[in-house]
């Protein structure tokens, strides 16, 4: 959904009561346990990186205010080693499924996105976004283009919020290199790698993580009629705020 400023009457989300920036706090279980939690839908994993990027975080939750996710969500974070990076050096994949019958919209700056792959009926079969919200003195919103790349896509019913930084290289065709290399993650795969590795532990959230996605409004178009679109924030304004400080 594309607008012309930063739209009214947005609900503000929670953040996670276990900060990101220090995981080693948050409860945590291997990827298999998390599996299982997931509704009727498996992980996808990325068989394609840019260089120099790694894994460094698992995530699974949900908050109330997601209630229109079917089950929680899971994200995997890469960071790109800090003497490489001139942005804020992490890759995001997040993955969730909607419930029946709801419609979800990022709601984002007028040109700021582009559709991928239109059908013969019109319709993008993903989506390239330049830029978020950001908070220019912890007050008054605004988006900034040139920083933040991110690609939007459904598939088998999962939906797929992919995010990079455009100052280390990762702009639409990369985007687009590393959702075709997404494949369903076996666990067992995991397993065979040991208890300790950072692919076999993942951080229990309760709400959402201060991560790439912290700020994004969403546009929510619930499944009963009579009601109409709500819109509603990721993460919290503070957190927001914090984002924009560090792109200064």
């Amino acid at each position: 959904m594309q607008v012309h400023n930063y739209p009214n009457s947005v609900k503000t989300g929670a953040i996670a009561k276990y900060a990101s920036s220090d995981p080693d706090v948050s409860p945590t279980l291997s990827l298999q346990a998390a599996q299982q939690q997931l509704h009727n839908w498996t992980l996808y994993w990325p068989h394609h990186l840019p260089d120099s990027y790694s894994l460094s975080n698992i995530y699974l939750y949900q908050a109330q205010q997601q209630s229109w996710a079917d089950g929680p969500f899971m994200e995997l974070d890469f960071a790109l080693s800090s003497a490489q990076s001139h942005g804020r050096g992490l890759l995001a994949i997040r993955e969730f499924k909607l419930k029946p019958n709801v419609n979800v919209l990022q709601v984002v700056k007028d040109g700021a996105a582009q559709p991928i792959k239109v059908d013969q009926n019109g319709q993008a079969q993903a989506i390239y976004v330049d830029g978020q919200w950001v908070l220019r003195n912890k007050i008054f919103p605004i988006w900034m283009y040139g920083q933040r790349s991110e690609l939007i896509y459904q598939q088998d019913g999962i939906v797929f919020w992919i995010v990079g930084d455009q100052r280390d290289g990762i702009g639409k065709d990369e985007l687009l290199r590393i959702a075709t290399s997404l494949q369903v993650f076996h666990v067992s795969r995991a397993m065979h790698v040991g208890n300790d590795s950072t692919m076999n532990s993942v951080s229990l959230l309760d709400g959402d993580v201060n991560s790439p996605f912290t700020g994004d409004v969403l546009a929510i178009f619930p499944d009963d009629s009579n009601v109409g679109p709500y819109l509603t924030l990721v993460g919290s304004q503070s957190s927001a705020a914090n984002n924009a400080h560090s792109r200064k």
